[in-house]
């Protein structure tokens, strides 16, 4: 699996480091600092598999003759002499293709500050992880360009190298840690590009777990020293650390799954209740009507309505309750389904059977004798498909309102034959859930009367003071 990496830090005499020796080192070549006269051999040193410069014209220079120069550029004892990125190479791609991979970004970090890059590529230790293909790439802190001689010529200080003041300055937006942010982006973006074109599926994020939406706890870069203790046998501070937040991670991981499961539930528990709310709006307001007054009945069901919409019913009626209804209503809603489906298919038959015989009728037409009869029995048999028709058409558009029997008064009765039992628990949670209903909306009212009451005492009180401050205006006599 392709892992992200691709960090940055400054190469800087304060730490005592030299950009001579850091050159040295990783690009596995012996070179002399010119000022401090030291030689930095690391000949010896393994697992360099390529190392070249490159400069923002594509071109190459000197590697000991780039960096002496780099040195030579900056006169203060904490100067930063060079900058180095490390990226990690997906052990998906194949050399040439972690090389190209590695120059592409070298490439773009020369071209857009004007800097020489100098790219060392390393093969994984021995010992360690053999997917930790990666590269160092070191880039001078100063823009690189040649003079008429043909000599390196270090520049200005880059952008990415100057503090928040000196950016404002020259005119830069942004802090160099959002240009940090952008070139992290852009080698994500080249190294997925990489691993497409190559064929994998494998891709890589640079944003963090939190940002990608991931509960995962991170862990920590081992680095060297943890690395060869943890190959030798022996625990680490931040192996220990990684290990516990592996742990962490999993026991994360099942508790996700297990809420995950209980959100499935409640979502289709309230899907279900949804489903069936202006069912059970319905069948509260049938069972309230005989035991309340009409305002009372009308203000109980505006109640409900404020409290659906506004998704308090859990609050005013027992859950529990509700749930107890729920399966009834599931059998009567498919019930009424079903008898709609059959009256209208029953009545779609009786209209065809009304139409031949209508059209047998009329073809019986006789010449003289009994043609007054036959006239108004074809005229009534033409009435009653002109009636069938038009029953059939309400039916299809849901209009039952002229039907004797309604769907709902036949699936209630059906219901009741099939599965009593279910029945009788629904009707007795139904009146249980009406009277919760009907009891916190007189509470509603009997608050808003008390409101109202209260209102009318402080204005008849506010009334009263006014009279007092004022007693001839409320005699009738004249004002002054």
């Amino acid at each position: 699996m392709a892992i992200y990496h691709a960090s940055t830090k400054p190469v800087a005499r304060s730490a005592g480091r030299s950009a001579v020796a850091a050159a040295a080192y990783r690009a596995g070549c012996e070179l002399t600092d010119d000022r401090s006269g030291l030689t930095h051999d690391y000949r010896r040193k393994g697992g360099i598999e390529s190392a070249e410069v490159i400069l923002a014209d594509g071109g190459t220079a000197d590697r000991a003759a780039l960096w002496n120069a780099a040195e030579a550029a900056e006169k203060r004892r904490d100067s930063r002499t060079a900058r180095e990125w490390v990226v990690a190479l997906p052990a998906e791609l194949g050399p040439d293709e972690r090389r190209a991979l590695a120059r592409s970004f070298a490439l773009e970090l020369a071209s857009r500050y004007g800097v020489a890059a100098d790219v060392a590529i390393h093969a994984p230790d021995r010992e360690g992880d053999n997917r930790n293909h990666h590269a160092h790439i070191l880039t001078t802190t100063r823009q690189v360009s040649r003079d008429a001689s043909g000599a390196l010529v270090l520049g200005s200080k880059t952008a990415i190298e100057l503090g928040d003041r000196d950016r404002k300055k020259a005119g830069i937006e942004g802090r160099s840690a959002h240009d940090i942010g952008l070139l992290r982006e852009r080698w994500a973006v080249l190294a997925n590009s990489a691993l497409e074109r190559a064929g994998h599926a494998q891709r890589i994020d640079h944003r963090s777990l939190a940002a990608q939406g991931i509960d995962r706890e991170p862990t920590q870069h081992l680095g060297p020293v943890a690395s060869q203790m943890e190959r030798r046998g022996r625990q680490s501070d931040r192996g220990d650390g990684n290990r516990q937040a592996a742990a962490n991670s999993a026991q994360r991981a099942q508790l996700a799954a297990q809420l995950a499961d209980l959100g499935v539930m409640r979502k289709r528990r309230t899907a279900e209740l949804v489903a069936v709310l202006p069912d059970l709006r319905e069948y509260i307001e049938v069972t309230l009507r005989p035991q309340m007054s009409e305002a009372g009945l009308r203000a109980t069901m505006q109640e409900y309505d404020r409290s659906e919409r506004q998704r308090e019913l859990g609050k005013v009626i027992d859950p529990g309750a509700v749930r107890q209804v729920l399966p009834w209503l599931v059998e009567l809603k498919k019930d009424a389904a079903a008898y709609q489906v059959e009256t209208i298919e029953q009545v779609r038959d009786d209209l065809v059977t009304t139409i031949k015989a209508t059209e047998a009728h009329t073809e019986r037409e006789p010449l003289i004798f009994g043609r007054e009869k036959w006239s108004r029995e074809n005229n009534d048999m033409r009435r009653d498909v002109r009636h069938q028709q038009a029953r059939l058409t309400a039916l299809l558009d849901g209009d039952w309102t002229k039907e004797k029997v309604r769907p709902r008064d036949a699936a209630i009765k059906r219901v009741q034959a099939k599965f009593p039992e279910l029945a009788d628990r629904a009707m007795e949670a139904l009146r249980q859930v009406a009277a919760q209903l009907a009891s916190h909306a007189r509470r509603i009212m009997d608050e808003h009367s008390q409101k109202l009451r209260e209102q009318q005492a402080e204005r008849q009180r506010q009334l009263d003071q006014e009279r007092q401050r004022n007693p001839r205006r409320d005699r009738g006599g004249p004002s002054r």
